[in-house]
């Protein structure tokens, strides 16, 4: 009986329990709905549970080979854009890549069961005008191959709801140039995705030139050929970095040509120069280990303009020797022309004698053909040498990029080192006085910044058809800063950086010539300088010049006017 007693009274003490915590989860709900309302999106489940099947997508999230927005995008269909060294006043600068944003969430999201049900927003955290703003981008498939559109190429329409929040709906314009309308190739014709409805399930089945082909799709680049990059042996990890330059100038509306350059030597800098001397933070460290080398290299220069100095001399004193023989030529051949015309008989006609004078006392002279036939020495030695100079892009081309930089002396990349490494340090000019500093400029490149963060996302996710490159070897802000402000509306600055390394300005040169080539966009165009108002300035000071001195000349003649019904008239023409 006692033990029966006691086993019920465990049992009742244990009911207890459960009621007081039964009463404890109900007040806890109330208090957190009182505090937010739950969303329906908001869940700890993965958005889409199909991506964790995938085995290379898992293995590049265990090894940092995807960016972490890409498990927000799975599991909350919502990305976090953190503010950049940009212009607060100017909108955001990730809505230039909104349209890509839009298309990964399509790739990612299109086939769960929540999408399938209803249209699934993709909710982007963005800084608007100094605050926090939270765009919903619906997911749509902007890779359409059927229109290529350039500049200002995505209208967005923005929805208001009640609560404050935008919707944004990508939408491309169609412009009615003809660079705009531009046809696929043929690669991308005969490939087996044609379809606009890509599965990323199946995405380790594809080929490597299928997954590039529809990389280049989204970007809206169907026309370039990516082949000549190849022939000249460009390195893999290069080529993101063009496509997304091209990119760049296609969409964004800020871009201009000085932008671009500064873009390819910061590059060129970063990846070429800094791994093959090394990286140095100040100019100290750099002069320890490279001073001997430097000091050698610049007294090997020195001699060199000496000793081209001296041939030019030699070839001025050459050319003016050669010049004085064929005026001693002419002059005899002169001489005896003069003898023949005074074994002529008089009644010949003047006019048959070119060297006789005319009426008016003219000359008429023939050009003999020695003049015509001969000219100076050393002239095709000249336009030689302007051909092989470092300011003609077309030959210095390198026919095998990575051969040229490992066979060319470590000299070379000291020297430019120096030069670049004084542009990677902001000015004290700058840091002491902040309205001096240019937001405007960072502004453009922090979008770049932006598009090369999202293009670099979109190929992780497509499994790398291109090879990725580290944002430090791309973008520095200091330097691309400084280095535009040294190279605005100066346009012979950059080939005077690269005036003792010709390899690195032809890999320049062709870097920009293939952007160029490539740009739908009227990025490269020169605009046309305006007269300025000066010489409108100098005719009015000539005019009034010509009336004072008329006036002068008016008073010298004593032409006084003088009004009889004003007694004051006399003193207009006194001049005290």
């Amino acid at each position: 009986m006692q033990e029966s007693e006691g086993g019920e009274l465990q049992e009742e003490e244990k009911q207890e329990e459960d009621e007081e915590e039964d009463g404890n989860n109900q007040e806890g709900s109330k208090t957190s709905k009182s505090i937010s309302k739950p969303d329906r999106n908001s869940s700890t489940k993965p958005f889409n549970s199909d991506y964790l099947n995938i085995d290379w997508l898992v293995h590049a999230f265990r090894h940092g080979k995807v960016s972490t927005h890409v498990a927000n995008i799975i599991n909350l269909a919502s990305i976090y854009l953190l503010p950049l060294r940009e212009n607060i006043k100017l909108d955001s600068v990730h809505a230039a890549s909104y349209p890509l944003l839009s298309s990964v969430a399509k790739l990612l999201l299109g086939e769960s069961s929540k999408c399938k049900q209803r249209q699934v927003v993709l909710r982007v955290y963005t800084r608007e005008m100094g605050r926090m703003k939270v765009v919903r981008l619906k997911c749509e498939d902007d890779g359409s191959p059927d229109k290529i559109v350039s500049n200002k190429r995505v209208n967005t329409q923005e929805n208001v709801s009640a609560d404050g929040k935008t919707t944004i709906v990508t939408s491309s314009t169609k412009l009615n140039t003809q660079n705009d309308t531009l046809t696929k190739t043929n690669s991308i014709t005969q490939s087996r995705l044609q379809d606009k409805k890509v599965s990323i399930l199946e995405m380790a089945n594809y080929e490597l030139e299928d997954r590039r082909q529809l990389l280049m799709r989204y970007l809206h680049l169907y026309n370039i050929d990516v082949s000549p990059l190849n022939g000249y042996a460009f390195p893999q990890e290069w080529i993101l970095f063009v496509l997304s330059i091209i990119y760049w100038c296609n969409t964004s509306a800020h871009v201009n040509s000085y932008h671009v350059k500064c873009l390819v030597v910061s590059f060129i800098y970063l990846n070429i120069v800094q791994i093959r001397c090394g990286y140095f933070e100040t100019t100290g460290q750099f002069n320890k280990t490279y001073a001997k080398k430097l000091n050698e290299f610049k007294t090997k220069l020195q001699n060199e303009k000496i000793q081209r100095k001296k041939s030019k001399k030699n070839g001025k004193n050459s050319l003016r020797k050669d010049e004085k023989e064929n005026r001693n030529v002419i002059n005899l051949s002169n001489q005896t022309n003069n003898n023949a015309k005074d074994n002529v008989p008089k009644t010949s006609n003047h006019k048959n004698n070119p060297n006789e004078t005319d009426n008016h006392g003219t000359v008429n002279k023939t050009s003999s053909l020695e003049t015509n036939t001969q000219e100076p020495i050393q002239g095709n030695d000249h336009e030689q040498e302007l051909c092989n100079s470092p300011t003609n892009p077309k030959n210095n081309v390198p026919k095998n990029i990575q051969e040229t930089l490992t066979n060319t002396p470590i000299e070379k990349f000291i020297f430019l080192y120096e030069q670049l490494l004084q542009l990677s340090h902001l000015d004290e000019r700058l840091r002491s006085n902040h309205t001096c500093f240019n937001k405007d400029v960072i502004h453009v490149f922090c979008e770049y910044q932006s598009l090369f963060y999202v293009i670099s996302m979109f190929n992780s996710i497509l499994n790398c058809p291109f090879e990725e490159v580290d944002m430090s070897r791309v973008y520095s802000g200091t330097f691309l800063y400084n280095l535009y402000a040294k190279v605005y509306n100066k346009d012979n600055n950059i080939p005077l950086l690269f005036e003792h390394c010709d390899e690195l300005f032809g890999l320049y040169n062709f870097i920009v010539d293939f952007v160029q080539d490539n740009t739908v966009s009227n990025v490269f165009q020169t605009n046309v300088k305006k007269p300025k108002r000066k010489k409108k300035k100098k005719e009015k000071s000539t005019r009034e010049e010509t009336e004072e001195e008329e006036k002068e000349v008016s008073e010298e003649d004593g032409e006084i006017e003088i009004d009889s019904d004003n007694i004051y008239s006399i003193l207009q023409n006194l001049h005290i």
